[in-house]
């Protein structure tokens, strides 16, 4: 295409300058009105910025990494996409002084259409621009059929550019492939990500074949894939978190740890990533990155589109059911606890369900100090709350913990059940309810706990206590209620003990599993196993 006809194509487009700067912005705005473009607005902010993609449609958005307090470029790509204001049709271009790593790969990580580095002439600019612009006409028929959500259109445009030759094969193949995938046409993306990789091994061909194994669950081929990814380019942090995924169907939670913290170490933005390593490490027992995520989660998600309060609940749960090395250090873990249920009052000012989970968790806080007659009177504001405002379910969580550790565990337990049936389609509820509830409530947590069961009870009966017990605890971590897991464990620990010798780690396992479930009642049908493992632990400390 020659330049005359780029500058044509400039002139019934619309473009979007972000840029805290005055000076940037006007030096831009005057750029692109040579380029020939046809209107051009700019934004000084983020919020700016998402006000004006909200009222109109920009072709071309060119936005600065920093923009100060408040969202980030990164963010504000990040927004666009996921409230869906920025077209398939529109191009995203960001522009940054910083280099480092976290940046760089995070920035990526939202595939924006181009990515330039300060400082930038008018003449560089342009040139990039005209490359992305003939690149982009050339695509458009395929984009607008997207946007229109006509997918097998935008195949069958994707298959014409092949038949025709066109200069862009690479992406025509990865656009097909993609949306062959968004349709489930699994083995079809296969093969064309198999193709691609004989001419000339793209990475992106390589993680869309990864996806495609695991989507047709084969997973040990998806995993040697998604490892190749790895190794060959970070860029491409996708698959460290589709390892992690992988790691958790087969039951393997500390490689699934292990590849999160991969994934935040390449891209550490991401709320959605942290939250899932501080699930993943709380359920391996690893206090100290759970609490490490959990901060980060709040600390970046604070501006993103993903942000979301029941980060400040959380982080205050786990400050207050880690286990402390000092009574020192528990104090503090219980003051930072109560800082951050401050936090999440203050921002969400006249939100009743705020208000429920707040109280409610307090009451928690003050029954762990001992304080039961503040905790009973915060309980009470919060049930009293509760009756008249109709918490979300979240808020209705923190309340059942709150009757639950007050010593109402048929109130707490009716509410618990009620609120996991009455959101049985919702992932995030149900697996908070399966972890506090003494066993499983919704169907995939009573398969998962199942399934692990029955593999740690074939472990023991073989004798291999070393897997029984990794295969107990990582259920135990699941579902930490769970009173038969709990004395899974025991029972495990002190088989191994009788068989090789008791040791520390062995006696830890089984006292401590029998004192998280010491508040059994007689009535208890798992009682008499209690009492005759506590009687077991007893007879091992006297040997």
């Amino acid at each position: 295409m020659k330049q005359i006809d780029i500058i044509k194509s400039y002139q019934d487009k619309r473009c979007l300058i972000v840029d805290d700067m005055p000076a940037v912005r006007a030096n831009l705005k005057d750029a692109m009105k040579s380029f020939g473009f046809g209107a051009t607005d700019t934004a000084a902010t983020s919020k700016d910025a998402i006000k004006l993609c909200q009222t109109r449609s920009y072709d071309l958005v060119i936005c600065d990494y920093n923009l100060g307090p408040g969202q980030d470029g990164q963010q504000v790509l990040e927004e666009l996409r996921y409230r869906k204001l920025l077209r398939n049709t529109s191009l995203f271009v960001m522009i940054t002084a910083e280099t480092s790593q976290d940046m760089v790969l995070g920035v990526l990580e939202y595939l924006p259409d181009d990515y330039l580095s300060k400082p930038i002439t008018p003449s560089v600019l342009q040139n990039r621009l005209s490359k992305i612009i003939i690149r982009h006409l050339d695509l458009l028929p395929i984009k607008e059929a997207i946007d229109e959500r006509d997918l097998l259109k935008a195949i069958d445009c994707c298959q014409d550019k092949l038949d025709s030759g066109g200069r862009y094969t690479g992406h025509y193949q990865r656009i097909k492939a993609e949306l062959l995938y968004r349709l489930e046409r699994h083995e079809e993306a296969q093969e064309i990500y198999i193709e691609s990789l004989k001419q000339n091994k793209p990475v992106w061909a390589q993680l869309g074949l990864g996806k495609s194994y695991l989507a047709q669950q084969r997973y040990d081929e998806a995993e040697d894939t998604f490892k190749e990814v790895v190794a060959t380019d970070r860029r491409f942090v996708e698959a460290s978190d589709l390892l992690a995924e992988i790691y958790k169907i087969k039951g393997l939670y500390k490689r699934a740890q292990k590849a999160l913290e991969d994934a935040i170490a390449a891209s550490p933005k991401s709320p959605l990533r942290q939250r899932r390593l501080a699930t993943m490490a709380k359920q391996n027992g690893d206090t100290d990155i759970a609490l490490k995520a959990r901060k980060s989660a709040l600390q970046v998600g604070e501006h993103s589109c993903h942000y979301t309060p029941q980060d400040y609940f959380d982080m205050s749960a786990e400050l207050l059911e880690a286990k402390a090395s000092s009574d020192q250090e528990r104090q503090k873990r219980i003051k930072d606890a109560e800082m951050y249920l401050k936090r999440a009052e203050k921002k969400h000012v006249g939100d009743e369900g705020i208000k429920v989970q707040t109280l409610a968790a307090r009451s928690r806080l003050k029954q762990q100090c001992g304080k039961t007659e503040e905790a009973e009177a915060l309980l009470e504001r919060a049930k009293e709350q509760a009756a008249k405002a109709s918490p979300p379910p979240l808020a209705q969580l923190e309340l059942s913990q709150a009757m639950a550790a007050l010593g109402d565990k048929i109130g707490a337990d009716d509410l618990l059940l009620k609120t996991a049936l009455a959101n049985s389609d919702d992932a995030d509820i149900t697996s908070r309810a399966d972890a506090l509830a003494d066993e499983p409530i919704s169907q995939n947590g009573r398969n998962i706990a199942s399934k692990l069961t029955k593999e740690g009870i074939e472990s023991y009966d073989s004798k291999d206590y070393d897997r029984a017990l990794e295969v107990f605890k990582q259920a135990s971590g699941l579902f930490p209620k769970h009173v038969g897991l709990r004395l899974n464990i025991a029972q495990v620990a002190l088989a191994k003990a009788a068989s090789s010798g008791n040791s520390d780690e062995l006696r830890q396992a089984y006292q401590e599993n029998l004192d998280a479930v010491s508040g059994l009642s007689e009535s208890h049908e798992k009682f008499p196993r209690y009492q005759h493992l506590v009687t077991l632990a007893e007879q091992q400390k006297l040997q």
